[in-house]
């Protein structure tokens, strides 16, 4: 049954299965990858003031607002 014009299949089959084991391993890596960065924040471990500096230093936010937050965290 394995046996064609260039012997057994095996060679085949194993390269098949290598095959497919490494498109699973790719789509499962791609996947942790991919939900392994979207799960940490990137304030992660800053106090709440180091979190405003960096929300004002990339532009989310007015002085104005900076100044009346950071008014709220020191009361």
């Amino acid at each position: 049954m394995w046996h064609g014009v260039y012997g057994s299949g095996w060679p085949m089959v194993a390269g098949g299965l290598v095959f497919w084991a490494s498109i699973i391993f790719l789509v499962v890596w791609g996947i942790a990858h991919t939900t392994r960065h979207q799960d940490t924040p990137q304030h992660y471990g800053k106090s709440p003031i180091e979190v405003l500096k960096d929300r004002y230093a990339r532009g989310e936010i007015t002085k104005t607002q900076f100044d009346d937050i950071k008014r709220d965290l020191m009361t």
